[in-house]
């Protein structure tokens, strides 16, 4: 109990100091989540989803993989918060989810296009898709609980 309030204190007074701080706990937290879902993709259907290659260890091509997803969406973000700013349209839990998804598939699939750079294969596009939507779900999840947490 009284980690999570050390918890919740740290990230009020980041985000007070400095706005940029909660895109890096962003970054984090969405590299984290990414990386469990990839893994247990890959446990759950191995043939489906390939972490590795020649080059890269299954360890590595998780971070990478991992990152570079982190890295999209947290590039992303500000944008969509701007347009939605700009718009005048504060945009929903559930339109928020919604651009992620489209996000997410394009990253999956664009990566999974050059796997021997990140070492992730997927071997189709539905599997993309399901990839897309469990990561869309956690990385929401984790993403409402920073928000409850800094409130």
């Amino acid at each position: 109990m009284a980690k999570s309030k050390t918890v919740t204190k740290s990230l009020s007074k980041a985000k007070s100091s400095s706005p940029g701080i909660m895109l890096v706990f962003m970054f984090l937290i969405t590299m984290l989540v990414s990386a469990v879902v990839l893994y247990g993709a890959n446990n759950m259907s191995p043939l489906q989803v390939v972490l590795g290659n020649q080059s890269l260890s299954l360890f590595w091509a998780l971070v990478l993989s991992s990152g570079v997803i982190a890295l999209v969406t947290t590039f992303v973000f500000p944008f969509i918060s701007d347009f939605s700013a700009q718009m005048k349209h504060m945009l929903s839990p559930m339109e928020m989810m919604a651009v992620f998804l489209v996000v997410n598939f394009a990253t999956v699939w664009l990566m999974s296009r050059v796997s021997q750079v990140f070492g992730l294969g997927i071997s189709s596009w539905l599997v993309v898709l399901i990839v897309s939507i469990v990561l869309d779900v956690v990385q929401g999840a984790a993403m409402m609980l920073v928000e409850g947490m800094k409130s």
